[in-house]
């Protein structure tokens, strides 16, 4: 210390025979007012970023944020509009139950030597014909097809409306550690205007010993850069927290430009907490029934189990019940209205003599039939049953079936691989909260010992038994250890909010 002090001796007396006090004088003040001039455009810069308009803006919790996201968030409605699609999925496989009506009506011309299709007839001419029909049927038997169906369209519902639980559950994810990294930033912002405003008492003190001699003028640069130093922490922590609200936005799908404040909550609680009472296996098997993703993964194996089901159905034979309507008309159907009748006469010879015979007659008189009676008489209907019985496809059915006992097997790894996921999540989240408590423990500790040295060097700086240097460093050094307690704080509080979330509790920092 006592080289450290010669060494300070001979560079402050060479300066102070090389620089003039009139020109160290003006340095000072050039150096101020570039300082004052700092400060006006920073106060300028935070008013029109809105920070001194808090009591204008609107305050948010965390619940609101995730409330806020799940009406507003495209990643959800996409998942709610899956949850729609698989309802109507729901909704046509116990339509298949029902009935199937079709109907058709052909109308057009034919020419050349045709078939009437009133009559059956051979015509060489052009024909314009209208046909009509109606027909339906309903399945009576298909190895339970259409039942199995039905189940697996109603857990399909289930497992997409559990899709949409986690894909609300990631964003709320996402939301909390933008919140807290919000809270982080507004602390080391009020740490930074904190460390501003004791350099400024500070340089108040340097200038009294100034004036009293005890230590060289030049004492105070160190304290201005300080000041400085200072003055750009405030800035970057401002920066900061304007970075972490826009993310925040970003994830509400808010206007970058709307005016947001965040709720403080009270976090003290969670602090106390000790990471070493959770218990793996409570906190796993709390998982298994509360995670949506595990959930829908079981809903998705029992459906695997249905398709198998479901394939050997087109196995076993199938019975139909049908029926139809038919009916047609044509141009040139006609029929007889009425007889001409008339007697006509043939001459024949007995005996060689000729002798006239009369044979009476009747000549058709036609007509073409008119639209009513031709539907009328051709009116046709059916009714029958129809028994499908397979018998060889290329073993496309048994290949069929096949393939859904794979799919089986590979959705039931699936879910075990989902399951021993979840179970290294909650270990690595466990250690996590456990590394974080320890972390947040040495830095408070480190915290206390930087204070303590502080206000030992702040006391001797005071009646000049350390030079501006050494103060300025042990400034620095608890500065240092207080954003490192900070930044702890938040991590173990974002650690044990996964614990407890994987316990089933909703994410809430209360």
């Amino acid at each position: 210390m006592q080289g450290f002090d010669i060494k300070n001796y001979f560079l402050t007396t060479a300066f102070l025979s090389i620089v003039p006090q009139k020109a160290m004088e003006f340095f000072e003040a050039k150096f101020l007012k570039y300082m004052r001039s700092i400060l006006t455009l920073f106060s300028l810069f935070l008013l029109s970023s809105g920070m001194f308009r808090l009591q204008a803006q609107e305050t948010w919790s965390l619940e609101a944020c995730i409330d806020y996201a799940r009406l507003n968030s495209w990643s959800i409605k996409q998942a709610e509009y899956g949850i729609l699609d698989a309802k109507l999925n729901q909704k046509q496989s116990k339509f298949n139950r029902l009935p199937s009506v079709s109907g058709g009506i052909n109308a057009g011309f034919q020419f050349g030597r045709t078939i009437d299709p009133t009559t059956n007839q051979f015509y060489n001419q052009r024909i314009g014909f209208n046909s009509y029909n109606i027909s339906g049927g309903v399945n009576v038997f298909n190895a339970s097809r259409v039942n199995n169906t039905i189940k697996q369209s109603n857990l399909n519902v289930k497992a997409t409306e559990k899709d949409a639980e986690k894909a609300l559950n990631d964003l709320g994810f996402q939301i909390a550690a933008a919140y807290l990294n919000i809270l982080l930033a507004e602390e080391q912002l009020v740490n930074a205007r904190q460390r501003l405003e004791l350099s400024e008492e500070q340089l108040e003190v340097v200038d009294k010993q100034i004036a009293a001699r005890v230590i060289p003028e030049n004492s105070r640069l160190d304290i201005l850069a300080q000041i400085a130093r200072d003055q750009q922490g405030i800035i970057e922590a401002n920066n900061a927290l304007e970075i972490n609200y826009l993310s925040l936005k970003q994830l509400l799908n808010l206007d970058p430009n709307t005016q947001m404040r965040i709720q403080k909550p009270e976090l003290s609680g969670i602090e106390t907490m000790d990471p070493a009472a959770f218990d793996l296996e409570a906190v796993f098997q709390t998982a298994l029934k509360s995670q949506p993703q595990i959930q829908a993964a079981e809903l998705r194996e029992q459906m695997s189990g249905l398709d198998i089901k479901i394939a050997k159905s087109a196995l076993a034979p199938s019975l139909r019940v049908f029926g139809g309507l038919s009916n047609n008309y044509s141009d040139q159907a006609i029929e007889v209205v009425d007889y001409i009748s008339d007697i006509s006469t043939q001459t024949i010879y007995l005996d060689n003599n000729p002798v006239q015979i009369g044979f009476p007659s009747q000549t058709p008189i036609f007509s073409k039939k008119s639209f009513g009676d031709q539907l009328s008489q051709n009116f046709g209907q059916n009714l029958g049953v129809s028994l499908s019985i397979p018998i060889y496809s290329n073993s496309s059915g048994r290949i069929n079936v096949e393939r859904a006992r794979l799919s089986q097997l590979n959705t039931q790894a699936g879910y075990q691989q989902l399951r021993q996921n979840l179970k290294a999540e909650i270990q690595n989240a466990i250690a996590s909260a456990q590394a974080a408590k320890n972390t947040l423990d040495a830095a408070r500790l480190a915290e206390n010992a930087a204070l303590a040295a502080f206000e030992n060097t702040q006391k001797r700086f005071d009646l000049g038994a350390v030079n501006s240097f050494e103060y300025t460093t042990s400034r620095n050094t608890l500065d240092q250890a207080r954003i490192e307690a900070i930044r702890a704080r938040y991590q173990f509080i974002f650690n044990v909010k996964t614990v407890e979330f994987y316990m089933g509790k909703a994410l809430t920092l209360e």
